[in-house]
Parts: structure tokens; C-alpha cells; sequence
């Protein structure tokens, strides 16, 4: 199912919560630093998926903490009234900063306007945590430590220990007590939303299937191909006895591979590409994601065999087809539960959202930062 499809289910609560199990998610994902032969130069890194524990911060680039808070002066002292809770500029600047922070890292420009989207966004998300931990309590939820401190430390490990745990509360400005007191509370609501709520909604085959007819496009995919590379790099201004010496180098690489040789062991040992580590495996990949040469040569191959030597602007390479999927349309049976989970999980979205927004009605909610 497409992202385009999902994103319009609403985040309820806007904590640390979120914050860790986005980097638990990401220190559990397989690492994939390796540079495929892009035609595409750039990285794109948004605030939430940099892992400041595996990227170290640019020359020039280092995070300031002081200029981060410093985007967030145009706050006021108090940017909401829940009923007779504040929410301050306090709250917002802890929750931006770690943002902003990674922005900073990122070598990125954000402009002002960009800041105070996100700000107000932060505000909703917590006026809306601030009237679900209020709607838990009249329902006498109590948060659980016991099982809080369980995950966290669980999310330590996986953030690679108290050293990487420590730099992030330090971005955050939190306490570890402070930190276990949301999550507590939040594993409750949530616990709560999940019982009381979640558990009543059902999505019948029917439903799934008006869906699915109604977005076939967003199951279809295209074609693509899974290769494996020897790179011998060469720079464009090499002088002719360097291009000479690659050459030579590269072609008896092509010589042992059709004598027998085996291409991941040959590539481990010779690729200058760090996808060499695997064997030269750059994975699943469609068209136009290649340099032309390299497309063109790795696209006309059938599985299992290698090309000739191929020249493209990173040097020489040698290309292996390892696989080839067929794009298509996925058939419903085979994508029906993850349309019911979706629709169960936008059906709860609408749900909690219209109870939060009545609970305003009857709280009374006032915001002092101003929506574009």
C-alpha cells in the first residue's frame, strides 16, 4: 500500500514516545550506507530519520543547542490553555529541539515558517495528549511503571546503550524520571484506546474489497531488478597510465568470473563500491535509478549472467543479475488483511479524534500561537 494512501491518519499523541520508537526503529533496520551507482547526487534526510549516534555531525555542521532554542523565540510564555492546563513555551522548545537539532546536522536550511508549522503542529499534538491523559484518568487508567521502565530499557539496548541514551536525553533537556513519567502514562492511553476502542471495530471482507477496487493503482508496481557489481573507481581526470592499469585490472577480473570465479568472493576483494562487504549485492532497484550505461547494461541481462566490462562516470564495473521481479497488480487476497488493519486503523483514528474534539467543546481550549 502506498504512503500516499496512509497518510492521513492522524498522530494522537505527540511525546518522546514517538521520538524512541522512531530510533528503535532505526537501529533495528538493516544499515544501508552503501553508495549505489545513482544518477541522483543528493541525500535526502528529513529531522526525524537521522540517528545522531550514526552520523556524526559535518565540519560546520555542528549541532548548537543555543540557536536551536533561539529559532523558537517567537513563542509566547504560553502558547495554549487546556481547561485550567498550560501548555508553555517550555514544552514546545523541549519537544522541538532534538528537531531542530537534526536539521542542524543535516546541513539543511529550514526557513521560519517552516519552524512555526512545526511548532503549531507540536501544540495540537500536545493539546490532544493533554485531553486523552485527562479523558484516562476520569476513567481511573493508571500508568504502569513497571512495564514503562521495561520498554525503555529495551530501548536503550537497541539504541545501543547509556551512552546513546544519554546524548538523546541530552537533546531533549529531559530526565529519565521525566521520560518514564510520559511513557507510563502514554503506554496506558494507549493500552486503554486499544481495549475500549480499537477492539470494538471491525472491517468486514466487503469493506476491504470496495477499498481495494477503489485504489487499485496504490497495489500495482513496477519492474525491477536486483544486481550485484564489481567497481573499480576513475576518476575523470586519471592520467593514462592510472586508466591503463584499471583497465587491465578490470578485465582480468571478467576473465576469472567466466573461468569460474566466484563474483561475490572477487567483489569483496576488488569492488571499491562498500556494498563490497555484501558481495557487490545492491538489492532491488527500478529504472531510471541508474547512470544510463549502467541501467542499460544490467537491464538486458537474464538472471545469473554478467555483463562486459561497463564504463560509467564512478569507473568500471562488471554486473551480475542476481533477480528480476515482474511489476503488477497485487490480487486482493493477497493485500486484504493489511487493507483491513489500515481501515481498522483510520476507523479508530476518526474515532479518538472525535472524541478529543468534542472533550474540547467541553473543556474549553484556547491557543495563543497563531495558524498561517
Amino acid at each position: 500500500m502506498k504512503k500516499s494512501t496512509m497518510k492521513n491518519i492522524a498522530v494522537l499523541t505527540i511525546t518522546l514516545v514517538a521520538f524512541l520508537a522512531i530510533i528503535a526503529m532505526q537501529t533495528n533496520a538493516e544499515d544501508k550506507k552503501e553508495t549505489k551507482v545513482s544518477e541522483k547526487k543528493e541525500i535526502k534526510i528529513s529531522g526525524k530519520k537521522i540517528n545522531p549516534k550514526n552520523v556524526p555531525p559535518l565540519p560546520g555542521n555542528v549541532p548548537n543547542k543555543a540557536k536551536a532554542t533561539e529559532m523558537l523565540s517567537f513563542l509566547p510564555k504560553i502558547v495554549a490553555e487546556v481547561g485550567e492546563e498550560k501548555i508553555t513555551d517550555k514544552d514546545i522548545i523541549k519537544a522541538l529541539t532534538p528537531q531542530l537539532l537534526q536539521v542542524q546536522m543535516s546541513g539543511q536550511k529550514i526557513n521560519q515558517d517552516k519552524i512555526k508549522d512545526m511548532a503549531t503542529g507540536f501544540i495540537d499534538g500536545l493539546i490532544q495528549r493533554t485531553i486523552l491523559t485527562n479523558l484516562a484518568k476520569k476513567e481511573d487508567v493508571k500508568p504502569d511503571m513497571k512495564q514503562a521502565e521495561e520498554y525503555l530499557e529495551q530501548t536503550i539496548q537497541r539504541m545501543g546503550g547509556e551512552q546513546g541514551f544519554k546524548q538523546m536525553l541530552t537533546m531533549t533537556g529531559k530526565t529519565k524520571k521525566e521520560l518514564l513519567d510520559e511513557l507510563s502514562m502514554d503506554m496506558a492511553i494507549q493500552k486503554w484506546i486499544q481495549e475500549g476502542i480499537a477492539s470494538k471495530i471491525e472491517v468486514t471482507d466487503d469493506q476491504a474489497e470496495v477499498f481495494y477496487n477503489e485504489n487499485k493503482k496504490d497495489f500495482s508496481s513496477s519492474s525491477e531488478i536486483k544486481t550485484s557489481h564489481i567497481l573499480l573507481k576513475l576518476e575523470e581526470d586519471a592520467d593514462d597510465k592510472k586508466k591503463d592499469e584499471t583497465k587491465k585490472k578490470i578485465s582480468d577480473l571478467l576473465k576469472e568470473l567466466k573461468d569460474g570465479a566466484d563474483f561475490a568472493e572477487l567483489a569483496k576483494k576488488n569492488s571499491d563500491c562498500p556494498s563490497s562487504s555484501k558481495g557487490g549485492d545492491l538489492g532491488f532497484f527500478g529504472k531510471g535509478r541508474m547512470v544510463p550505461a549502467f541501467e542499460e547494461a544490467a537491464w538486458s541481462l537474464k538472471v545469473g549472467e554478467i555483463s562486459d566490462v561497463v564504463k560509467t562516470r564512478f569507473g568500471y564495473h562488471i554486473i551480475k543479475l542476481t533477480d528480476r521481479k515482474e511489476g503488477g497488480t497485487q490480487k486482493l487476497e493477497e493485500v486484504s488483511e493489511k487493507i483491513k488493519n489500515y481501515l481498522k486503523q483510520k476507523a479508530l483514528s476518526e474515532k479518538v479524534l472525535a472524541m478529543i474534539k468534542d472533550a474540547e467543546k467541553k473543556i474549553g481550549v484556547k491557543r495563543y500561537l497563531e495558524k498561517k
